[in-house]
C-alpha cells in the first residue's frame, strides 16, 4: 500500500519537474528538495492513518520523536483534555486505546494538506481528520470526530518526524437517523 502511494506521488512530482521544463523553466536544486520533503512528510502522514487503524503500535511510534507532544483540544475549550508528552506516554496510550477498542474498525480520513512553514530541517504542516468508526455489531461505518491537525515535523537520520501533533476537534452535531 505503502509502495504505491510513493509511486503515485515520486509520478507527481516528476510531472511537475517535466512541466516546468516543457515551460522553459528549470527546477533548482532547492526546489527539488522542497518536493521531496513534502512527499516524504505527505507520505509520513500516510503512514499515521494506516498504522494507527491496522493498530500496528511499533509502526505507529516510528513516526515520532522521543521528545513528540500529541494532544487533543475539544471543540470550543482552548486546553487539551489528553495530553502525551513523550513517546513513551504516546506508547502507553496507543497501546490501551488499542486493546479497548479490539474488534473495533477505525478509519483516519486525512486530507487538505497544507504546509504553513517547510525548512531544510522543520516544517509546520495543518490537515484535515475525519475519523469513522464500525462496530462488531454495525453495519457500516459512522463518523465519530473530525477536526484539524497541527503539526511540527523535525528532519533526522529515519526521515522526517513528528515532534508535536495537536488536534482541535470541531463540533459534531450528529442526528439519530
Amino acid at each position: 500500500m505503502y509502495i504505491k502511494q510513493s509511486q503515485k506521488l515520486i509520478e507527481c512530482s516528476l510531472l511537475i519537474l517535466f512541466a516546468l521544463v516543457l515551460a522553459g523553466r528549470t527546477a533548482s536544486a532547492q526546489k527539488i528538495d522542497q518536493i521531496s520533503d513534502r512527499i516524504a512528510i505527505a507520505e509520513q502522514i500516510a503512514r499515521y492513518s494506516y498504522t494507527g487503524d491496522a493498530k500496528d503500535l511499533k509502526g505507529f511510534l516510528a513516526l515520532f520523536t522521543p521528545d513528540a507532544i500529541w494532544q487533543i483540544i475539544p471543540a470550543g475549550q482552548t486546553e487539551p483534555n489528553i495530553c502525551l508528552k513523550s513517546r513513551e506516554e504516546i506508547r502507553d496510550f496507543s497501546a490501551d486505546l488499542y486493546k479497548r477498542n479490539a474488534g473495533i474498525q477505525t478509519g483516519h480520513h486525512q486530507s487538505g494538506l497544507l504546509f504553513t512553514e517547510l525548512t531544510k530541517d522543520t516544517a509546520r504542516t495543518q490537515i484535515m481528520l475525519l475519523v469513522t468508526r464500525k462496530g462488531p455489531n454495525d453495519s457500516a461505518p459512522r463518523v465519530e470526530m473530525s477536526g484539524v491537525y497541527y503539526d511540527t515535523w523535525r528532519k533526522t537520520a529515519q526521515g522526517w518526524l513528528i515532534t508535536s501533533r495537536t488536534l482541535r476537534m470541531d463540533p459534531l452535531h450528529l442526528s439519530s437517523k
